[in-house]
């Protein structure tokens, strides 16, 4: 993945469409293994705020897990693998 800073991430168009910028970041920790209450001290969030986020965008990319996740998130360029 190219640098990004916390305001911009470098997704494709799909990605973009699917999920909205923060879900894109909570994505992006989840996918690589941080652990909810790391992605909240991370991004300045409630646990609360990032298992809302997580429930969304589990619906929204069909992803019943984390390593489903991954894998959505690999094949939609959001990281590499």
């Amino acid at each position: 993945m190219a640098t990004s800073t916390r305001n911009e991430i470098k997704t494709n168009r799909v990605t973009n469409r699917v999920l909205t910028p923060h879900q894109q970041w909570v994505a992006l920790y989840l996918a690589t293994g941080m652990t909810c209450r790391e992605v909240a001290t991370a991004l300045s969030i409630s646990v609360n705020t990032v298992n809302t986020h997580r429930r969304m965008i589990y619906t929204k990319t069909g992803s019943r897990n984390r390593v489903d996740l991954h894998v959505w998130a690999v094949q939609h360029g959001l990281i590499t693998n």
